[in-house]
C-alpha cells in the first residue's frame, strides 16, 4: 500500500512538474534530503559506515548478533567515561605538578630574601659611610689647572 503511494507521488512529481503540487512534491521529496545530505561531514559518513558494518554482523550473526549490537551504545559510554577520567586524571597532575614547582620556586625565595635585603641593606650603608673624594683638575707642566692653561695660551 505505502508503495503505491510513494510510486504515486514520484509519477506527479515527474509528469507535472510546473504544478503547484509538483513544485511542492519536489521540494519534499527532493530538495530538502539534498540539502540535508549537503550538511554531512566525515564524522557523519563514519557514522554511517560503523551502523553499516554493525547492521551485517548482527545479520550474519542472527539472534546473538542483535543483542550484542543493542549493548553498543553501553560499549561506547563506558569507553567515553573511561577516556573523559582519563584526561581529567592528566589535566589533573599536569596543574599539580606545576604548581609543585611554583611552591619550590617561591619556597626558594622567601628563603633567599632575608639575604638579599641584607646584602642590599649592607652595600647601601657603605655608600653613605664612604666620602666621596673630588678629584682635582689635571694641572699642566707648571702646576697650573688644566682650564688656566687653555686661558693663557
Amino acid at each position: 500500500m505505502l508503495i503505491w503511494l510513494v510510486a504515486a507521488a514520484l509519477g506527479a512529481m515527474l509528469l507535472f512538474p510546473e504544478t503547484t503540487i509538483g513544485r511542492g512534491l519536489r521540494r519534499l521529496l527532493v530538495d530538502k534530503p539534498a540539502a540535508a545530505l549537503n550538511r554531512g561531514r566525515r564524522g557523519h559518513l563514519a557514522l554511517v559506515a560503523l551502523i553499516g558494518v554493525m547492521l551485517a554482523i548482527a545479520f550474519a550473526m542472527g539472534r546473538e548478533g542483535f543483542i550484542v549490537a543493542g549493548q553498543v551504545p553501553e560499549a561506547v559510554a563506558w569507553f567515553a567515561a573511561f577516556d573523559i577520567a582519563t584526561y581529567v586524571d592528566v589535566v589533573a597532575l599536569a596543574l599539580i605538578v606545576a604548581t609543585a614547582v611554583r611552591l619550590k620556586s617561591a619556597i626558594a625565595f622567601v628563603r633567599a630574601a632575608p639575604a638579599l635585603l641584607r646584602r642590599r641593606v649592607t652595600s647601601g650603608m657603605r655608600r653613605l659611610r664612604t666620602a666621596r673624594k673630588r678629584r682635582a683638575p689635571p694641572a699642566d707642566s707648571e702646576g697650573e689647572p688644566w682650564p688656566a692653561a687653555l686661558v693663557a695660551a
